[in-house]
């Protein structure tokens, strides 16, 4: 009798898993049709917007100025959506407007392809753009404009890490703002120049920062800049795990962000919020946030916001002590499937490295195995598209900077030439042999002058030439070290998490005795070994810095390994999200280790950790 209950016991939970595995993949299905759904009613009230633009395009007698302000505020309705068509309408407005000489149609073209440019990743595009913008603004001198203009290129140079840059023109738009009295825009600029110092992990100075503009806000009661810069205190504070505090700032953040009903702003607030309880161990409080970001994102319909929040949410779902891989897997399918259309590359890379451990986790090795081979692929034609951008960002300097040298040159003969032009005259009137004699000299003497200056512009030109080779090499090698430094370190977290699996799956059933099964575990164990890859990464690294660690060891002896191979990270130029991927946290740590690095070595307050470092590698080449 117990036999036979037994039985039926073992047909119902068999039963029961199938039926489960029916259901999970209508539910898949089903959430995709209900995603689809969604974005569809959204996406009709924004398409109504943009037909009555449309409407208004295709009007009688329309004036090329009407004309190009209407194309403009077309690009920047779709700049979320299809920013290759906002760059093309932003492009048709800026070229209507220079053809009809209207400058300040040409600003605004300048100023809106410079923003979508910033939206999508160009910064170096977006800088040549936003320095004809300020060149422009200067010589009109409408100081609020000019204003502006500093601060836009202070945003791009700290985007793309160039700190020094920012702080310049930061400093240049918080100077004007000052004399023009606009407190605003002085409290706006302190925030922006505090951001900088928050990267450079000078966070004492950047408290003083926010301090004062905090005190102006207050005193001008500007919901968006109070917002803003109790959401920056909150980071400040999360970063010295004063969590109390930073969690009082994100949420006054988020009470003037919600005053102003600004959607993205209060799905970043969200955001941070979601990130400061993961960190303290409090999932579900984390989730909550993470959900009210994705539900904000989808309110506006921006597409990167959304995609984001359902990756954080994911990683919220998989860090939990039992994590809940269905429910992940279902966020995922619609994070994939909207990074790929939407042609979100990074994003959709985070998406399949996720999917591969969802997978795993439900036991689907060769799904998983299948999702990180496609993730390999995706990283190796991201890392491709970035060395084309560089190598077309050189060439197109190089080329700039060629064609100025000629033009200057062809300036000089032209002066040098009207010089001589003017002696030759006063020489007639001394006599036609005098003229003669002194026509064939200064003749000579100017053949002789340019092929000197020909043969030393020959001989710079090829002297840069030889230098920018000499760079372009050793930037090769510093990002094909990075490439193989986080592949590497992907692969070896996912080799280890299925060999884990494996060993668990062995110990609960008959499989480990099959020659597949020790097969696999072999061919795992034989690309695991971390030792093997950290010498074969340092190996890299020494041919690119030589005795850099032992250089780094004499100056900071206290240094351990670890800390010593965060140092080659930073060196490296790695960002703190990438480093969090390396070393398995998240990026707030990341942010805190370098600042307590940065004590232990003793680095002065002013001086950057990256700074720091570079100078140990450089001081190798003068010993």
């Amino acid at each position: 009798m117990h036999l036979k209950t037994c039985q039926k016991h073992y047909l119902d939970v068999v039963n029961h898993g199938l039926r489960s595995k029916c259901i999970g993949m209508k539910r898949r299905y089903f959430v995709l049709f209900v995603v689809l759904l969604f974005f569809g009613t959204l996406l009709n009230a924004q398409q109504q917007e943009i037909d009555s633009l449309k409407t208004i395009l295709t009007g009688e007698d329309l004036h090329d100025t009407t004309t190009a302000l209407v194309l403009k505020r077309l690009a920047w309705r779709y700049m979320n959506l299809k920013p290759d068509t906002a760059m093309l309408l932003a492009s048709q407005s800026y070229e209507l407007s220079k053809k009809n000489d209207q400058r300040l149609g040409v600003k605004n073209g300048l100023n809106t392809i410079g923003g979508i440019l910033v939206m999508t990743g160009n910064f170096h595009e977006a800088e040549g753009y936003y320095k004809k913008l300020l060149k422009m603004e200067e010589t009109d001198q409408v100081l609020p404009r000019v204003r502006v203009a500093y601060n836009n290129l202070g945003a791009v140079y700290f985007r793309k890490s160039e700190y020094d840059s920012a702080v310049f023109y930061y400093s240049k738009s918080l100077d004007v703002a000052r004399s023009l009295g606009n407190k605003d825009g002085e409290a706006l600029v302190l925030r922006n120049i505090s951001d900088v110092l928050i990267d450079h992990g000078k966070l004492d100075e950047a408290k003083g920062y926010l301090t004062e503009a905090l005190a102006i806000a207050e005193e001008t009661k500007s919901s968006k800049l109070l917002q803003d810069i109790w959401e920056s205190l909150g980071k400040v504070w999360m970063i010295t795990k004063e969590y109390e505090e930073s969690a009082n700032g994100f949420e006054k953040s988020l009470f003037y962000a919600q005053q102003t009903d600004d959607q993205i702003n209060i799905a970043n607030i969200n955001n941070h919020l979601g990130s400061l309880f993961l960190e303290q161990g409090d999932a579900d409080k984390s989730l909550r946030y993470h959900k009210n970001a994705l539900e904000s994102h989808r309110s506006v319909d921006d597409k990167l916001g959304i995609v984001s929040d359902e990756i954080s949410i994911v990683k919220n779902l998989l860090s939990r002590e039992n994590p809940l891989y269905g429910q992940a897997e279902r966020y995922l399918i619609e994070a994939k499937t909207m990074a790929e259309v939407h042609g979100q590359k990074l994003n959709l890379s985070e998406c399949l490295l996720l999917l591969s451990k969802v997978r795993q986790g439900l036991g689907d090795y060769k799904e998983a195995l299948s999702f990180q081979k496609e993730y390999q692929v995706l990283r190796d034609s991201i890392f491709s598209d970035q060395q084309n951008r560089v190598l077309a960002e050189m060439q197109t300097k190089y080329e700039t900077r060629k064609i100025e040298n000629e033009l200057e040159g062809q300036q000089k003969e032209v002066e040098l030439l009207q010089a001589q032009s003017g002696r030759q005259r006063l020489y007639i009137f001394l006599g036609i042999a005098g003229v003669i004699i002194i026509g064939m000299i200064a003749h000579l003497v100017y053949v002789r002058q340019k092929e000197t200056k020909k043969k030393l512009r020959l001989t710079k030109e090829l002297q840069t030439v030889r230098q920018q080779q000499f760079q372009k090499e050793l930037d090769f090698k510093n990002r094909e070290l990075t490439s193989n430094t986080l592949f590497l370190a992907e692969k070896s977290r996912v080799l280890l998490d299925i060999q884990e699996q494996l060993v668990h799956i062995s110990k609960t059933s008959s499989t480990s005795s099959t020659p597949d099964y020790c097969s696999i575990l072999k061919l795992i164990n034989e690309h695991t070994d971390m030792d093997n890859e950290w010498e074969t990464l340092k190996k890299h690294f020494d041919q690119v810095h030589p005795d850099f660690f032992k250089n780094l060891s004499s100056a900071h002896p206290k240094l351990s390994q670890n800390e010593l191979k965060h140092c080659a990270y930073v060196l490296m130029n790695l960002s703190v999200k990438e480093v969090a991927r390396i070393l398995n946290i998240n990026s707030s740590s990341v942010q805190m280790s370098r600042y307590r690095l940065k004590k232990k070595m003793g680095i002065a307050e002013e001086v950057t950790l990256t700074v720091h470092l570079h100078k140990i590698a450089d001081s190798i080449g003068q010993v």
